[in-house]
Order: structure tokens, then sequence, then C-alpha cells
């Protein structure tokens, strides 16, 4: 793949940062290409390996590089002799050889002053190469890296001996910032920045409690730790004399037959609407025609949680209620009785109860709905958790600039 470099539109007098990222363009990553869009102190060039099946990462008006190397040192015929070559520093994510001097290349040429890597893992591939230059790197870390991926030991060594070596540490859930502090990381160095939502592009509807038939809606990747399967078994569950409802679900994946043969057996073929993946705009009209958001995420097998909800977000900022589980870092992003109900993991009764509460009392979704874009507007907008990075990404370049390594 060649390179991808467009001009920057940014100030000369802004600092320079290189945004490091596995994938660009995702719906399930979408808050990188939001961050990358809002920085104003920064020119951002961009680094990333190239998508499979994908021609280029999307669109930026900054210099993009893709580097054409493996993306995974840990896998493969080669990882022993990449092991072994990295054992001396403890960094078995490190990268080297060409792919070392190409990030090299690309520092030096667009004259970086600090790193923001994005996943640990990326974060420590790319720590040895900033280190030859002396440039900070900022670690973003954002749900599977600080949860499933522990699971690697030769992940987790690497984590525990550099985490310290990180200028700055950035993640998005209280609960990974615990887990942080047990890895090792300076408690100092730690910064809470959730991915946020662009309340603008979401903006609050003033919607109407409606009692002649309720809409749910659930948007997300269709795999079982998404935990659809609950929310249509807390569906099946209903009492019969609440108002009549329909389930719109908007997504993809793996699960989905399954879920279409659940819904099937479940008897709820007739209320339960499979709308596929659909685009930013459609989305939003889906939302605004909502009365409920629906997200029951569960602890994965190999331990994953989620990070930050991005689609709970959006949908709060345009004044829906949400039921959702008590996971990861939904529990910073809802209010208990005030924005939302969280239940359990996998607790179906629990869940039914929930969604009958807000099925029977539209003056209640009206309220929780519209305190949750008060939420999402006051302590979760995209500009405001720009800003915050922004600070400690210029913490991490002073701080550089005062030790004299560049």
């Amino acid at each position: 793949m060649p390179n991808l470099v467009r001009e920057s539109g940014s100030s000369p007098g802004h600092r320079s940062l290189c945004v490091v990222a596995p994938r660009l363009g995702e719906r399930s990553q979408v808050w990188i290409d939001r961050q990358i869009r809002g920085f104003e102190a920064f020119r951002p060039a961009i680094l990333t390996w190239p998508t499979p099946n994908s021609d280029a990462p999307q669109e930026h008006p900054v210099p993009i590089e893709c580097l054409p190397f493996p993306k995974e040192p840990n896998d493969g015929r080669g990882r022993w002799l990449w092991r072994t070559r990295n054992a001396g520093s403890g960094n078995f994510f490190g990268t080297r050889g060409g792919e070392r001097r190409q990030i090299c290349r690309f520092l030096r040429n667009h004259d970086v002053e600090v790193m923001l890597a994005h996943f640990g893992h990326i974060a420590l591939r790319v720590l040895p190469a900033a280190r030859d230059l002396g440039i900070p790197v900022v670690a973003h870390f954002h749900g599977l890296d600080i949860t499933s991926s522990l699971n690697n030991r030769w992940y987790r060594w690497s984590l525990k001996n550099k985490i310290c070596d990180f200028a700055e540490v950035v993640c998005v859930g209280s609960h990974q910032r615990d887990r942080l502090i047990r890895m090792g990381a300076p408690e100092d160095r730690i910064h809470l920045i959730p991915c946020g939502v662009p309340v603008a592009d979401f903006p609050f509807v003033d919607r109407v409690a409606r009692g002649d038939c309720v809409t749910l809606l659930f948007v997300g990747r269709l795999v079982p730790w998404k935990g659809v399967q609950v929310v249509l078994r807390a569906l099946s569950a209903l009492d019969d004399d609440l108002p009549a409802w329909e389930f719109r679900i908007v997504g993809t994946g793996p699960q989905q037959g399954e879920l279409q043969e659940l819904a099937g057996a479940l008897g709820l073929s007739d209320r339960v609407r499979f709308l596929g993946s659909l685009d930013s705009s459609e989305v939003n009209r889906q939302m605004a025609g909502t009365d409920i958001f629906v997200h029951h995420s569960l602890t994965s097998p190999d331990g994953w949680v989620e990070g930050f909800g991005v689609s709970v977000a959006e949908a709060a900022s345009t004044g829906l209620p949400v039921v959702a589980s008590r996971s990861g870092g939904i529990c910073d992003q809802v209010r208990e009785g005030e924005t939302g109900i969280l239940t359990e993991e996998n607790d179906v009764q629990a869940t039914a109860r929930a969604i009958s509460t807000l099925m029977r009392d539209g003056d209640l979704r009206l309220r929780m709905g519209a305190a949750g874009a008060t939420r999402m507007r006051d302590v979760f907008d995209t500009q405001g958790q720009v800003r915050k990075l922004e600070s400690v990404l210029l913490r991490a370049a002073s701080s550089n600039s005062d030790t004299g390594h560049r």
C-alpha cells in the first residue's frame, strides 16, 4: 500500500503530534477519528497499519503513513526470534528492524514532539522508536488492552516492565484506572478521559410520552458479549398488559443468525427488527424515533469488559433513557435512577422489570432522557474530552522539552 500524505490545515504555531492507531474509519473506533479532527493545539500526523480488505484509511486532512509490516509481532513463525531479540529490553512487543527505521523516519520528517498511541500493545510497539528519538509516548487504553489482552503473558510482562516508561497514561473508565494502578502505573500520570460523544452531531430530541407503541433500540456489533440475547429473553418475559412494543437492532456480526433464531423461538419475530449496518445519519434517525435504548454488555469469558459505550453516549445525547448492565465503563456513563436503569449482568428478570418500568411511565422516560442529554453535554461532550486530552499531551511534550531530550 502506498503512503498517503495530505496537506495539513493546521497553523505553523501548533505543536507536532503523531497519532498511532491500528485501524482508522471503523464504526467501533469512531472516537479516534473524532479526536484527530478535534485537535486545536496540535497538528497531527497519523501512523497506522493496513486494515485487511481495505484500500486506504478514512480520509483525513493530515499526513498519513501506512506501515506495511506484520501488525502482530507475537504471532506467526517469527515470534520467537522477535521475542529473543527483545528479551533484553523487557518489551516483547517493541518494534524492530525495517519497521523501526520507518517509524523513526516518519517521526523525524514531521518533527514530532509527542506521540499518542491508541491501545496498550500499540504503545509498547512504538516505544523503542520513540525512545531512540527522545519523544514521549502517551499510552491510550480503551478496553481489551487492559482486560482480555492481559491473558497473553508476553503482553502482560511487557506492560508491567514498561508502563512507567510512558510519559502519561490515558484510560476511558474508572475500572481501567484501578487496573492500571495495580499494574504499576504512577497514579499522578493516569488520566481518566472517556471517549465522549459529539453532542452537536447527536442533538437532543424533544419527544412526547407515547403510550400506543414503545420502541426500543440497540446499536452495536452482534456478538455474545454485547448481550442482545439477554435483552430478547427479557422482552419475552414482559407482562401481557404492557403497551405494544418493537425492538430494533442496528448492527451486524457473527451472532446475527443465532439471535434471529432465538427471537423466533421466543415468539418475538413479529416485534424484533434486524436493521443491519447503518450509516451515522440513519443511526441518528433511528435514535430520534426511539423511546428506550438498551445495552446489556457482558464480561466475556476471556475477561473483556466494556471500556466506554459509544452508542450509549450517542443515544443519551439525543435524550433516550438507557437500560443497561452494570458493566465496565457503562457505570460511569449511566446514573442509576437519574439517566437510566442499571441491572446486573445476565439478570433477565431485572432487565425485564427495568424495561417494564419505562414502558409504563412515559413521563419517567422523558425525565431520564432529558437528564441523560444534560449529562452528556456537561460531562461527556467530545470537544471537552479532546481539550482534556490535549492538556495531557501538552504536559508530556513540555515535560520532555524541560528535560532537554529534544
